[in-house]
């Protein structure tokens, strides 16, 4: 029975006193105070043994457990904490896995134990989440199907500049492609290193962006001099619907690590941050185990693209039934003896239009394979493209129509 009371430990020295006075058995004291044998020579071997604090009450943990990792172990699992203070006990074990399979690594939750009980770990405030909604986005099941573009949020280095880091992912590797400090969002910078990209690993079928500068102009068209470029390159522009950054989640969420990583603590001048961006891109790509690809590295997932960037990129090519017309240097395409602006960026280029057959008096404009707005002849005016979320360029009635899309190597049919 539990000896815990006070009643019960008077009645435990009694018993020992019992005992010791040489009238009673092991048996007469079982009869008389209801304890089994087995218990009366516990408590006696504990008297035999300490006799002072024989009736102190001891823990009933095991002294060892079969399970218990080893300090090698252990030494192992801080020491990759401290090299990569922002990992998480899965990304360590993910790594540690990935360095020295032959050992027998613990559960990421006995790695995380391990880690809170050596102080490093770090509370965080539990916060409520929405949560994810599907994307009406193309499909996204190899390298280069989709990448993400976005301007990290800037902030001010030690030397006075602001930085405004342009980065550009993968989106089913999460393969880091570029991560440069530029000192505004200007499109040519934005430009020069896009080419730089495409350059160094290919052209992707298609580019998510927000609806920022220098990604999307508020206008009728939508066109910016960043989406000509890419509808020149036969790439589509996905755009996410505004205030709904979930949309692209992944590229936000490596904003948050390289946050972490790179802008809390800013380098003192451009070249300075752009050497830490540099070392965050060789760690995320080939050290940083990611959950979404099953514990690998980015680098161990990504292909670079087939597709590679043109030397020269080739006119657009119209079907013969389309009317073909040449944009002023107005930003003005003229139609049936009147003139309409469309966009001051199409000054000298050839567009296409063509005529709705379900809507009278209405015209589509094609740039490229792209629509880019729809003229109602009636007024001259134009009427907004009405795009499902993320669409940014291939229409079926453009697509049925037999509109030529430049590749960048050659011009094919669609």
């Amino acid at each position: 029975m539990p000896l815990r009371s006070i009643t019960e430990l008077d009645l435990l020295h009694q018993l020992i006193g019992d005992y010791l006075s040489n009238q009673y058995t092991i048996m007469d004291l079982h009869r008389i105070y209801g304890i089994s044998r087995k218990t009366i020579y516990k408590w006696l071997d504990r008297y035999e043994s300490d006799p002072e604090n024989w009736a102190r009450v001891r823990s009933s943990a095991p002294h060892s457990h079969p399970n218990q990792i080893s300090p090698e172990i252990i030494e192992l699992i801080i020491n990759m904490k401290l090299e990569h203070l922002n990992w998480g006990p899965r990304k360590i074990i993910h790594a540690l896995q990935t360095q020295n399979p032959a050992i027998d690594w613990p559960a990421a939750s006995t790695a995380g134990e391990c880690l809170k009980s050596h102080g490093l770990v770090k509370h965080r405030i539990v916060r409520k989440h929405v949560p994810p909604c599907s994307q009406p986005f193309g499909d996204c099941n190899r390298s280069n199907s989709i990448w993400s573009i976005d301007y990290k949020g800037q902030f001010r280095l030690r030397n006075g500049e602001y930085c405004y880091p342009l980065t550009l992912t993968d989106n089913y590797s999460r393969y880091l492609l570029c991560c440069q400090a530029l000192p505004s969002t200007s499109h040519k910078d934005c430009q020069h290193w896009l080419d730089w990209t495409f350059q160094q690993d290919g052209l992707p079928d298609r580019i998510r962006s927000d609806n920022g500068v220098p990604f999307c102009v508020a206008s009728k068209t939508g066109l910016s001099r960043f989406w000509l470029h890419l509808i020149r390159l036969g790439i589509t522009l996905e755009r996410i619907e505004k205030g709904k950054p979930q949309q692209n989640g992944c590229h936000k969420r490596m904003h948050r690590t390289l946050k972490q990583e790179t802008c809390l603590e800013p380098a003192y001048d451009m070249y300075s941050q752009q050497d830490a961006f540099n070392a965050f891109i060789t760690e995320y790509n080939t050290l940083r185990p990611h959950e979404a690809l099953g514990g690998q590295a980015p680098s161990m997932v990504y292909q670079p693209s087939d597709r590679k960037f043109p030397l020269k990129i080739l006119g657009p090519e119209y079907p013969e039934d389309f009317k073909k017309r040449k944009i002023k240097d107005t930003g003005e395409v003229k139609l049936n003896g009147k003139r309409v602006f469309v966009s001051e960026l199409l000054a000298g280029e050839y567009v296409a239009l063509e005529e709705q057959e379900d809507n009278d008096g209405i015209w589509r404009i094609y740039y490229y394979q792209t629509p880019i707005a729809d003229l109602d002849t009636q007024t001259m005016k134009l009427i907004p493209m009405k795009r499902s979320v993320g669409e940014a360029g291939n229409s079926p009635s453009a697509r049925r129509a037999g509109l030529m899309e430049n590749t960048g190597q050659e011009t094919r049919k669609v």
